[in-house]
């Protein structure tokens, strides 16, 4: 089995980090420990690499994919939740020069408008 089959049978559940009982965690904070151990041991055993994370490197991997997929900076800095698109800025660091001057661009007469 794969993580690729792994992540299938979690989304056919409908949660992405289920428990034991393939319900959701009511706290998913203090049980990030937990199924970190369970993801780790899992690969382990299968001899799958494995890099421990926090859960806010999926919070970042998501806004840089959104970014170098030609997303909106202002629409991913609500979606995010922050109160300036000052803060959402720090992904930018993470694109290349031709991605960071489409991210800028969007929706400009310089730029591609946004679908």
């Amino acid at each position: 089995m794969t993580i690729l089959d792994l992540l299938e049978q979690t989304l056919r559940s409908g949660f992405l980090f289920p428990n034991r009982d393939g319900q959701p965690y009511r706290n998913a904070a203090s049980n990030y420990g937990q199924v970190m151990h369970r993801v780790a041991a899992h690969c382990e055993t299968r001899g799958i690499p494995f890099t421990r994370f926090r859960i806010h490197d999926l919070r970042h991997a998501f806004a840089i994919r959104w970014l170098k997929a030609d997303g909106d900076i202002y629409r991913l800095s609500r979606h995010l939740g922050h109160t300036s698109v000052k803060t959402t800025e720090i992904y930018l660091s993470a694109l290349t020069a031709d991605e960071l001057d489409r991210v800028i661009h969007v929706g400009t007469k310089d730029g591609t408008e946004y679908p």
